[in-house]
């Protein structure tokens, strides 16, 4: 009882100090420091991403001077509302959606969409109001600092479930395996795609990467004892790249490390974080074309992490919005109750959102998938801007659920092993990201499993 007692006390303590206003140079600061990373973005797209890869459909266009206001305006509501402090696993998802979705997103939609700027309106409206909401929700939450890091036993369970994962992975993709050049890629992800076999296969796929890898390479920067996960983690990367040449696998430990810099050096301040990818961004832009080096890593961030995702927005409100909506009838469940749109009904590709996005941009050849985030497939797919509305609640229910969970839980690890998660959202669908990508995984397991009773006072 006095362990429950002082479990709750601490709950409102902490409750009390997030229902604080923060102070208004932070909030300043974030809404300055957001507009900064908009506009870096901007020349950046401008100089180096529509040249270089202009012919992908990432084109750049002249903005009139009421769009730019409404894009402005846009940012700085987010800038200004979204969380101050990365202390939780929503405020990490909802800081990779505004850098990586939200503000590209508002920056590119108009110039590479090919119908009227004002058909983008509503969809574009229902995207800040969606991030807006979740990120004053995303503000009340509350992960208790002092909570335990789990056991020893807990990282070597991880850690066989890796290897048997590594061992089967192998097994099955043994004979395509390779160091993809960058003009090999999507090759490579077809001969990934053939071999892939059971849905069973495709889940252990997702989970080795965005789980137990990341969950290893995240317990050494938590505790150095641990300094004999570093290459298990890394080898999980360069595995999952050998198979399908996903870049992403790249990308994630260098987030991680990020977010724990700046838990250790910047007290987890998202101004840091945003000043941050505005500095990455314009340097990656400008010294692209004089070093092979930075183009590469360019190519990995402004255009494959950035631009990529951003573009799908404007694509897939071009396709659904003329063919028509999906209502949610591509969701595995949704399909038994709700038949496709007749225009989808005969397509071949169907229920592949990206593949028909793909052909329908790039050809019925080119076995393009173009994935997108949830706000594009799920979102102006399913129903245009009510759709964005609709998808933008559920994935707020689903943070909610994250951060109440994660309550009896390292803050600190809870926001590492959320890094991973944010980055996969950013280019997948809600459904499949809860179900293949570790967003039901964390929430059972987390719910279950407590690493330890949190510190109370002493009687």
């Amino acid at each position: 009882m006095q362990y429950m007692s002082d479990y709750k006390n601490g709950l409102v303590r902490q409750e009390i100090a997030s229902a604080r206003p923060s102070h208004s140079l932070e909030r300043i600061a974030d809404m300055v420091f957001l507009l900064f990373y908009g506009l870096m973005f901007y020349i950046a797209y401008r100089d180096y991403v529509s040249v270089e890869w202009g012919y992908t459909g990432l084109s750049f266009g002249s903005l009139s001077g009421y769009e730019i206001a409404l894009i402005t305006i846009a940012i700085a509501l987010q800038g200004w509302v979204m969380p101050p402090v990365i202390n939780s696993p929503s405020a990490v998802v909802l800081w990779m959606l505004t850098l990586l979705i939200y503000v590209p997103t508002m920056i590119i939609t108009i110039m590479v969409g090919e119908r009227m700027p004002s058909d983008y309106y509503g969809n574009l409206a229902a995207l800040s109001a969606v991030m807006i909401i979740a990120s004053v929700f995303s503000r009340k939450t509350c992960v208790l600092q002092s909570d335990p890091m789990p056991p020893d036993r807990f990282f070597y369970v991880f850690a066989v479930i890796f290897f048997m994962s590594t061992a089967l992975l192998f097994y099955q993709y043994r004979g395509i395996m390779s160091f993809s050049s960058v003009e090999d890629v999507y090759y490579q992800r077809f001969l990934a795609a053939d071999l892939s076999g059971s849905t069973v296969i495709g889940y252990i796929r997702t989970h080795y990467l965005y789980v137990f890898s990341s969950t290893l390479f995240c317990a050494v920067l938590m505790k150095r004892k641990y300094w004999y996960f570093v290459p298990i983690g890394l080898l999980g990367y360069v595995v999952t790249y050998m198979i399908d040449a996903s870049k992403i696998a790249f990308v994630i430990p260098i987030l991680i490390f990020a977010f724990f810099a700046v838990q250790k050096f910047a007290n987890s301040k998202t101004w840091v974080l945003n000043a941050g990818m505005a500095v990455l961004t314009i340097l990656c832009g400008t010294l692209a074309t004089y070093f092979s080096g930075i183009k590469l890593f360019a190519d990995l961030v402004l255009y494959r992490s950035i631009a990529i995702p951003a573009q799908t927005f404007g694509q897939y409100s071009d396709v659904f919005g003329s063919r028509g909506y999906t209502w949610w009838s591509h969701v595995r469940g949704i399909n038994y109750l709700v038949p496709p749109p007749q225009s989808f009904a005969s397509d071949p590709f169907w229920p592949v959102l990206g593949q028909i996005v793909g052909a329908e941009f790039y050809g019925m050849d080119s076995r393009m998938n173009l994935n997108a985030n949830l706000f594009a497939g799920e979102g102006v797919a399913a129903a245009g801007s009510l759709g964005v509305i609709a998808i933008g609640f559920a994935m707020l229910i689903w943070l909610r659920t994250f951060d109440w969970v994660a309550r009896g839980w390292n803050q600190k690890m809870a926001v590492l092993i959320s890094v991973p998660l944010g980055m996969s959202i950013t280019n997948t669908h809600l459904s499949t990201f809860l179900l293949s990508f570790g967003g039901i995984f964390w929430l059972a397991l987390m719910y279950f499993y407590k690493p330890g009773k949190p510190a109370g006072r002493k009687t």
